[in-house]
């Protein structure tokens, strides 16, 4: 069966939802949920009067509401529904026809206003984005197999803002944050490694509310928790988006990234991406506090103890490095986890 998840709030204004439950009320062999964020337009009383399943939830996440409509879905197949896209009735019908062949996936994106800025937003959001990097946003409306979700946990539920206007914004937007990562130099390295793991998945929305409780909240954040001798930045797998047919690298030099007249605010600035499907590391530093030879000495050390984890996971003594987060729906603790894996 399939069941289609609609995240809504107030979205009688936007005109597309009518729309949409009017072609969901036609569709057959489906469940239809509906979780809503205390709408007060309408749209919970046309959920009723639209026969479908309401289920209310006190949160500004999205990603929150996806996740307690995936945990009452009873199907097998899940379509993850923008509440402000449309789909057509060939759309829903090859889904329902081709569910036991597919297992996760999205529609292609299409404005329906013809501008050519929004030409190339959709062209890039389906074939550099989507093709190319596998990377769908919820306006694609994802559909994916229940038992996906089972294996490798619900939505990450990062509190941002559903309308944020980004339209005058410039540069790369990434979270930047102070981390602190205790290791015991005498722990098995397996350990080591799932304990960096967890330390890494503790931290709150993957660190983006930081900024905001230090610039905007009256609680002032001692000086000596942001300052940091080291900031590492993952910029992921450049090359899929840098290589399409519209884009790619610059051979020209892009000159220096900081002017020479200003100060540095850390010591070393690592930036690491994937190039030609390698490992990049940059590390950038100033002549005038190290020497070359000793931060060439610093990253032979860091690529030594990189080989050395890669070695281990490669090894048979690896675990798989899982831990109990991995399993958001099994309400595990390590120690069970672990005893668990034994037992396979």
């Amino acid at each position: 069966m399939l069941s289609v998840i609609i995240p809504t709030f107030n979205e009688i204004k936007n005109g597309y939802i009518q729309t949409t439950f009017n072609l969901l009320k036609n569709l057959s062999g489906a469940e239809i949920i509906c979780v809503d964020s205390g709408s007060t337009d309408g749209t919970k009383e046309l959920i009723i009067k639209s026969g479908f399943k309401l289920i209310s939830v006190d949160t500004t996440s999205r990603a929150k509401r996806l996740n307690t409509g995936i945990q009452h879905a009873k199907g097998d197949m899940l379509l993850l529904h923008h509440p402000r896209s449309l789909l057509s009735v060939d759309s829903f019908a090859e889904l329902q026809n081709n569910q036991e062949d597919l297992y996760w996936g999205a529609f292609t994106h299409k404005f329906d206003l013809n501008h050519p800025l929004l030409k190339f937003t959709s062209w890039w959001s389906n074939k550099v984005r989507g093709d190319l990097r596998h990377i769908f946003y919820l306006d694609h409306c994802l559909f994916i197999r229940k038992e996906i979700f089972e294996q490798i946990g619900l939505i990450p539920e990062v509190d941002i803002f559903e309308d944020t206007d980004l339209s005058a914004t410039v540069g790369w937007l990434t979270a930047l944050f102070p981390l602190y990562l205790q290791a015991d130099a005498q722990q098995p390295i397996g350990d080591t490694l799932k304990s960096v793991k967890q330390q890494l998945r503790n931290i709150p929305h993957e660190g983006i509310g930081y900024n905001a409780l230090r610039y905007c909240s009256d609680k002032v954040i001692a000086d000596g928790l942001t300052h940091a001798d080291v900031r590492f930045n993952y910029l992921g797998q450049t090359e899929l988006a840098l290589n399409s047919s519209l884009f790619g690298p610059a051979e020209e030099s892009t000159g220096p990234a900081i002017g020479l007249g200003n100060q540095r605010d850390v010591l070393f600035d690592i930036n690491a991406m994937i190039v030609d499907g390698q490992l990049r590391v940059q590390w950038q530093y100033s002549n005038a506090l190290h020497r070359q030879e000793t931060v060439a000495s610093l990253a032979n050390t860091y690529i030594h103890c990189l080989s050395e984890l890669i070695d281990y996971c490669l090894s048979e003594q690896a675990d798989g490095g899982h831990i109990a987060s991995d399993f958001s729906l099994m309400d595990l603790a390590d120690t069970e986890m672990d005893d668990l894996l034994e037992s396979l």
